[in-house]
């Protein structure tokens, strides 16, 4: 069986008006913190997923992180900047969170933020690498 593009995925959720969400379940998922720029530690998860959701301006949508270590989180995006392939900032980060960005290519998604911390504090940085996409299922939620 072919693996899913994440881009063309992406581009016919996009052209789809009936579904409203799309849920992506991914084999693997790696999440590597780091301070001051130093590696600070790294996580492996099976199966996460992310929901993709329209909004009502159609070229933005909301990402939700399902299975992150500490907790969940959306945040948005412009799907045709997406599907370029570029790394992209991210739209409306809840706070603590900062300094976003995505990147899409064919089947891995990575998302980079830091997380915002007094002027005194060391500064940290979070990454996430999604792989081995298992599921792709759109919905009307």
């Amino acid at each position: 069986m072919p693996k899913p593009n994440l881009l063309q995925t992406l581009a016919d959720f996009q052209a789809q008006s009936y579904f409203s969400s799309l849920k992506i379940t991914f084999g693997v998922h790696d999440i590597i913190n780091y301070r001051d720029g130093h590696l600070l530690n790294q996580a492996e998860k099976r199966k996460s997923r992310i929901i993709v959701v329209k909004t009502s301006k159609h070229h933005i949508a909301q990402i939700k992180v399902m299975d992150n270590l500490l907790f969940r989180f959306s945040f948005h995006i412009s799907l045709p900047k997406i599907l370029a392939g570029q790394t992209e900032s991210m739209i409306q980060l809840p706070h603590p969170l900062e300094d976003g960005h995505l990147c899409i290519l064919d089947e891995k998604l990575e998302l980079s933020f830091r997380i915002d911390a007094p002027k005194n504090e060391p500064q940290l940085a979070v990454e996430h690498f999604y792989s081995e996409v298992r599921s792709v299922k759109v919905s009307f939620q």
